[in-house]
């Protein structure tokens, strides 16, 4: 009889920042999406904002991208393990904390962002609350996460059944939700947020394309979780990783779904 998964948190053991091979795939996640982050915050009025909160910065791109479209700005770059952060910007303050943390208090912010991160969270929905009690009127809160629009369609097996196997591992393992993105617009309607803008990105997955590199990358440091699943074993994940890498190849996985939304300028604004 096969034991439950003991659930643990993103990046506690899986996607930890003590992997080898961490900082690269962090780096190829920031290449695969960071052009679609930049295109979208550049819609808002960035140079007017004077406290900005990003928060699970990574390596810190779209934390210095931010200092540098908002010159009066104060960024506050939040994780809750800065090993990895890189930041060039002075303005940028790096600060370790826990975003599920109900006493955590940061005061106001004009913009909040967020990408990949509540889709991570077992308790997103206090934790979105959070954010939205943050904003200063007339803020605008910028979250990113992502929706399977891809592999369950894909002509191979073998990429087919191990992209199953991971989308199990994180959701069982992780609490996570890869289609949490889908649901922005309306949790967005839900807080009285105004201005709603959700745009999406849904890059290929192909030979050196930084997204298949990230793929192969998260897929090997989930090795033996995958093939515990019982979806995959060790060799058809072999193929499926060989099948990624090759430049005829043409397959889609995730998009990224960006949703902004401002708060009104008659709500309270919180202390701080």
């Amino acid at each position: 009889m096969q034991t439950a998964p003991a659930q643990e948190i993103y990046g506690e053991r899986l996607f930890s920042t003590r992997q080898d091979t961490e900082r690269e795939r962090l780096d190829l996640l920031a290449q695969t999406w960071d052009p679609a982050t930049t295109a979208h915050l550049r819609t808002l009025p960035l140079a007017e904002a004077r406290s900005i909160l990003e928060i699970g910065p990574g390596a810190g791109s779209i934390a210095d991208l931010l200092a540098e479209s908002a010159p009066h700005a104060e960024v506050t770059a939040l994780d809750r393990d800065t090993t990895l952060l890189r930041l060039r910007n002075p303005r940028v303050r790096p600060l370790q904390a826990d975003i599920t943390d109900a006493g955590l208090e940061l005061g106001a912010f004009d913009l909040i962002h967020a990408r990949c991160v509540l889709m991570h969270l077992r308790d997103h929905e206090a934790v979105l609350a959070r954010l939205v009690s943050w904003l200063r009127p007339g803020g605008h809160l910028v979250l990113s996460d992502t929706a399977e629009l891809g592999f369950p369609h894909s002509s191979n097996a073998d990429y087919r059944a191990t992209m199953q196997a991971l989308s199990q591992v994180i959701t069982t393992h992780l609490g996570s939700d890869q289609n949490h993105g889908l649901g922005h617009p309306a949790r967005f309607r839900q807080h009285d947020l105004t201005d709603i803008r959700l745009t999406t990105a849904l890059p290929t997955v192909t030979g050196d394309a930084p997204i298949s590199l990230w793929w192969q990358l998260t897929l090997e440091q989930a090795r033996p979780e995958l093939i515990r699943t019982g979806l995959v074993d060790a060799p058809a994940l072999d193929r499926a990783l060989y099948h990624m890498a090759q430049p005829t190849t043409h397959e889609l996985s995730i998009a990224l779904l960006t949703c902004s939304g401002r708060k009104r300028q008659d709500q309270n604004q919180p202390t701080g």
